[in-house]
């Protein structure tokens, strides 16, 4: 059976005056199905190129704070709209994130329809209108925001990514930011890690840069906890380089991490909730 659902687009708008402007995110709303999603966009190559002068890490540190905020609403919105008999419309629910005014982000006028799915619709809409006009780029495998992609979804499900946010340690010669971490007694830090590259070199510098950020801030990690979300290589060429670069990392680290692959993606989730629980209870 389909319901109907409304979206609207973010775009990111360089020169308000002008008025050029690029699809960064999709949010989709379908009310009869207690569903409210995001999908923005991280990667800020294509924007680059159109817009010279943009900050590129800037910009993706807040669409990823955008993003963000939309999974916590997405948590809290599902779970009330099924008791409330409030109007809620797709507007309503994206300018409380992100209100209209004259910044570069602005929000397209509505658009709408029918699904039987409203999660894989958002996907579709997100496929369609943000990355359709993304310029090829040569293979490189999967970077670490790819790989968290395969992570979220469960910790999303599970309710655990609302209680995630960035955190900085500062050591005296070096620092290091986590994006995703959560504190009860210990810092509780979850760290996106692609190792699906197409050259094993590739991976063995990856690693050692991981190892040298880490050993810079060491003194500052006594009472943090890591959890290396790793992505594994498809290419069978690589698997012997990745593994190399685990226990590297494994027995190398002066924080030594566990490490959590993408097929324990849900159980990882679950038990960290539960986590989550306890500590809260």
């Amino acid at each position: 059976m389909k319901t109907p659902y409304t979206f609207l687009t973010l775009r990111y708008v360089h020169d308000v005056a002008a008025g050029e402007s690029l699809n960064v995110g999709v949010v989709l709303h379908a009310r009869k199905s207690n569903f409210i999603g995001a999908r923005i966009q991280t990667k800020f190559g294509r924007l680059k190129k159109a817009f010279p002068r943009l900050e590129g890490e800037d910009h993706r540190k807040l669409m990823r704070f955008l993003q963000s905020r939309f999974d916590t609403l997405q948590m809290r919105e599902t779970d009330e709209l099924r008791f409330s008999r409030k109007p809620v419309d797709v507007c309503s629910l994206a300018t409380g994130i992100l209100p209209n005014d004259d910044s570069s982000l602005q929000w397209s006028t509505v658009g709408g329809g029918l699904t039987s799915d409203p999660a894989a619709e958002l996907e579709h809409l997100y496929q369609r209108l943000v990355l359709l006009n993304d310029p090829a780029q040569p293979n490189k495998g999967r970077d670490d925001d790819e790989v968290w992609s395969q992570f979220r979804a469960p910790l999303l499900r599970e309710k655990v990514l609302t209680y995630l946010a960035p955190h900085r340690v500062v050591a005296q010669n070096d620092e290091m930011e986590f994006e995703h971490a959560w504190k009860n007694h210990r810092w509780h830090c979850l760290m996106p890690l692609s190792f699906d590259l197409i050259d094993p070199d590739s991976i063995k510098d990856k690693a050692h840069r991981l190892l040298g950020q880490m050993i810079g801030v060491s003194d500052k990690l006594t009472e943090h906890i890591l959890y290396l979300m790793v992505g594994e290589p498809q290419h069978e060429k690589c698997r012997t380089a990745a593994n190399r670069a685990l226990n590297l990392l494994h027995n190398s680290m002066p924080l030594k991490p566990e490490i959590v692959r993408e097929n324990e993606a849900d159980s990882f989730s679950r038990d960290f909730a539960d986590r989550i629980k306890r500590h809260s209870a």
